[in-house]
């Protein structure tokens, strides 16, 4: 195939600010972690798939199976549904709890903008 460039696991972008290795970047419809530290509108690498903990609502309950998004503003996962979907949750959390266990589904969505859409139709 000529025209394969990588697997895109790991891509790299530019971070949209300072951010260190282990935060989440959310930049349109991408989501995903920082391997590295950056200073904003420098090169991060950023991996789009797989099982991380995140930082998550101190006083959410999370289930297995549960749908995640990110809260872009509190730089948090979260289960509220006007956020981006960013994959589900592979552990249960308790509250309270800091940290939840997150299958990343290597894009964001913004279900709002499915749910308006099927409202119109």
């Amino acid at each position: 195939m000529r025209n394969f460039i990588q697997p895109g696991d790991t891509i790299t972008l530019k971070a949209p600010s300072n951010i260190a290795s282990g935060e989440g970047i959310l930049l349109g419809a991408i989501f995903g972690i920082a391997c590295n530290d950056a200073y904003e509108n420098n090169e991060v690498e950023v991996k789009l798939n797989g099982v991380f903990h995140l930082n998550k609502i101190v006083t959410e309950v999370w289930n297995v199976g549960g749908l995640v998004y990110w809260n872009e503003s509190k730089k948090l996962a979260t289960s509220e549904q006007n956020n981006n979907l960013i994959g589900v949750a592979i552990e249960a959390s308790l509250n309270p709890s800091t940290i939840g266990t997150v299958r990343l589904n290597g894009f964001a969505i913004k279900t709002s903008t499915y749910q308006d859409k099927d409202k119109k139709a």
